[in-house]
């Protein structure tokens, strides 16, 4: 877990400075101004800012679960989960860097949620099902480092085994 926590503390501020507005994506359709709102979003979710149903059924959970958590592949280029619209969203703050200062926000609003609560104390994500702090860390872990990958602020995503 150590790995995990390491990259969102003191590597993630690093990799997000070096993120520039205008960086075309290696693949996939969003600006990089959109993956930061993107990721503060799915932040939202396991911090405590926006609860979410779980959309997925139990076999589904376990079938994604073990995707995630079990096998050592980065996320698939172009992945896309079924509760985010086709159409990019609206870019709701006006500069890239007050868009940053959210996000980082918003990870330490994470950390802040789960903080001196039971180990069991879980939020749900649509697709995983509850998660408690240690797989949303690792979660977010894949998920970010696959998106700054995307734009190539990292040579290849984590696997944070």
């Amino acid at each position: 877990m150590k790995k995990v926590t390491w990259f969102l503390t003191d590597e993630f501020p690093q990799l997000l400075e070096k993120l520039e507005a205008d960086k075309s994506p290696i693949w996939g359709k969003m600006t990089a101004h959109h993956m930061v709102e993107h990721l503060s979003f799915v932040l939202r979710i396991c911090n405590g800012k926006m609860e979410f149903p779980v959309l997925a059924a139990e076999e589904a959970i376990a079938k994604s679960k073990r995707h995630v958590f079990e096998y050592k592949n980065p996320f698939p280029k172009g992945l896309k989960a079924p509760f985010i619209s086709e159409d990019l969203t609206p870019i709701e703050y006006q500069t890239m860097e007050e868009s940053k200062t959210v996000l980082e926000s918003e990870l330490q609003a994470f950390f802040d949620h789960f903080k001196g609560k039971p180990a069991n104390t879980s939020a749900n994500h649509p697709i995983l099902g509850p998660l408690n702090f240690e797989e949303w860390a690792f979660f977010q872990t894949k998920h970010i480092s696959h998106h700054f990958s995307q734009f190539g602020v990292m040579e290849k995503e984590i696997t944070p085994y």
